[in-house]
Parts: structure tokens; sequence; C-alpha cells
């Protein structure tokens, strides 16, 4: 296992997309940072921008959540190349064990998307800092954010390696990570856009004379999602990993969002996903 493992991270950092998403990593903060700096800079003066919009918290998280989308196609082309080039056919032949191919290849890309997850984050936070104000979390904030991340990050590659590894077309199996991740970004932005209706909405406004407008009338909201269907929803909106970057990212982390239960989440689909996967690498024919 230790040889495979070791194996697999050789291969890993003489891969091409690797070192791409390596400078992604690093050139998608350099953009974003550089953008709102330039906003600031030629437009501060002309206009109020508000202290939220000078420091570097907005935008502290937003490259972890983009990084899904490279997340998808290292791993449709790194396990596709594996089986193109005829490696994980000549490890069956030596005498590993399916399962252990199959943990050694996750333990793998698992290890290399934190290092790129976490090399954004930090990019991000050091160029902020230098660029903008600096952020405003403190530390132990911070590291939690960044560690629920991680593990939502962790729950996207165990699910993308499920899929991979029981394609062996590496364009196919780029495609197929890439539109999973897309269908499960646009359930999610359905969900949570139902899940946002007021159960009531106004019928009728009075303007009063201080210019202020009291409703006074309101009516149930057709939208507002009840009952079991509303429990299904919320269900789906904690356990989507994405769903967790997304939040993240907006800073939408109150506690009506239930980190905690969506850490469990996270948790889950990184022990189920490999031992399912496993399961069924172990029956898939491969030659």
């Amino acid at each position: 296992m230790r040889n495979l493992i070791a194996g697999e991270w050789v291969r890993l950092w003489k891969s091409g997309i690797f070192r791409l998403a390596l400078i992604f990593s690093v050139g998608f903060p350099c953009v974003i940072v550089g953008c709102r700096w330039w906003t600031v800079m030629k437009y501060g003066d002309f206009y109020e921008i508000d202290s939220e919009a000078r420091n570097i918290d907005s935008l502290l998280f937003v490259g972890g959540f983009y990084m899904v989308f490279a997340l998808a196609i290292l791993v449709g082309i790194f396990v596709g190349t594996e089986y193109a080039s005829g490696t994980i056919r000549n490890k069956i032949l030596a005498g590993h064990s399916r399962g252990k191919i199959y943990l050694a290849e996750s333990a793998v890309c698992l290890g290399g998307y934190a290092i790129l997850y976490v090399l954004c984050i930090l990019t991000t936070l050091g160029l902020g800092n230098l660029f903008l104000e600096n952020s405003r979390y403190r530390a132990s904030e911070f590291l939690t954010l960044l560690g629920i991340g991680a593990l939502a990050s962790a729950a996207m590659t165990s699910l993308l390696m499920l899929l991979a590894l029981l394609i062996r077309n590496r364009s196919i199996g780029s495609v197929a990570c890439l539109m999973t991740v897309l269908v499960l970004l646009s359930l999610f932005m359905s969900i949570d856009q139902r899940l946002s209706q007021p159960e009531y909405i106004p019928t009728a406004a009075v303007l009063q004379e201080d210019g202020t407008v009291l409703e006074t009338d309101m009516e149930p909201n057709l939208y507002y999602v009840r009952g079991v269907k509303r429990s299904v929803y919320e269900f789906l909106d904690e356990a989507i990993p994405i769903s967790t970057l997304y939040y993240i990212v907006t800073d939408d982390t109150d506690e009506n969002r239930h980190l905690g239960r969506r850490t469990a989440y996270s948790l889950l689909w990184i022990l189920a996903c490999p031992a399912v996967g496993a399961f069924l690498f172990r029956r898939k024919k491969l030659f």
C-alpha cells in the first residue's frame, strides 16, 4: 500500500494537469485580488466603497469554491491517464489488490487537492493583506472555516474519484466529473432559491409620512416549501458538499446553516464513497 501511494505521488507531481492546477490555484487569487485592488484604487475616491469591499474577507474563500471545477478536470484526466497508459492494469498484474489500488488513488488525489485548496486560500489571504485591508477573521474562525471547506472539498474529491475510477475512457470520465459538479451546483442553487422564499408575502402597503413603507396585508406564499418536502430540501441542502463551499464564500455561516451537520455529511461522503467505489471497482471488468 505504501509503495502504491508513493508511486502515485510521483506520477501526480509529474502530471502536466496537476501543474496546471497549481498555476490556477495561485493565478486565480492573483486575478480576483488584483481586480478588487484596481476597483478600490480607481473608484474609491469617487464612490463610497464600504469597508467590506476594501478588505479581503469577501474574497478569501472564493477561490476554494471555483477550484471544484479544476478538481473535476484534474481527477478525470489523471485517473483516465492511469487507464490509458495501462498503469492500473500493470498494478493488478503485479499482484496488488483492486481495493488497495482504489484507496491509493483516492488518497493521492485527496492529498493533491488538499494542497491546491490550501495554497489557493493562503495565496488569497497573503495578497489580500498586502494590497487590501487585513482580514477581520480571528485565527480560530479562519482555521474553522478553512477546515470545513477542506472537508467539503475532500467530499467532492471522493465523489468524483468514484466516477472516474469506474469510467475507463479519459474523455468521458473528465466530462462526467465536470457534469457532476455542474448538476450538483444547479441542484443546490434551485434548492436554495426555494428554501429562501418567505412564508408570507405582502399584498398591500401604506406609505407613511416619514417615507417608510408599512405592510398591512399578508398572504401565504405559494412558492414556500412546507412539510416533508421542506425537510427533504433542507437535507439535500446540507448534504451536498458544494453548498457548504458556497455558504463559506458568502459568509452565510450562521447557526441556521448547521455547519456541524454539514461537516458530518462531508465526513460521511469521505468514508462512504471509497467504500462503495472499492466494492464496485473489485467487480469491474478492466481487461
